[in-house]
């Protein structure tokens, strides 16, 4: 890799790889904010979590109330529905 300045002043460089040919523009500050952001989620990842912490985060991220009984409503209206169409046109 080589590496170009364009702008000190605002930290503008240009980063070349030979290899690939290839070439990116990147500013010094945006590097060092990217760095300091993924230090701090690193720092807040636990180790290593069990079933028992998981339910808990769980619970706590995503307090959904899982009530099927308007999703069974609908459904049993819909085959009561369908039931009294195909008895209509001679079925069952």
């Amino acid at each position: 890799m080589q590496y170009f300045t364009i702008d000190e002043k605002i930290g503008k460089y240009i980063e070349y790889d030979e290899t690939t040919d290839k070439a990116r523009v990147f500013i010094k500050k945006d590097l060092e904010k990217q760095v300091t952001e993924a230090q701090v989620k690193l720092a807040s990842i636990p180790d290593s979590i069990d079933d028992k912490e998981l339910l808990e985060w769980a619970k706590v991220n995503h307090p959904q109330n899982m009530d099927y009984s308007k999703e069974q409503e609908v459904l049993q209206k819909l085959i009561s529905a369908n039931e009294a169409v195909i008895s209509a046109i001679g079925g069952k």
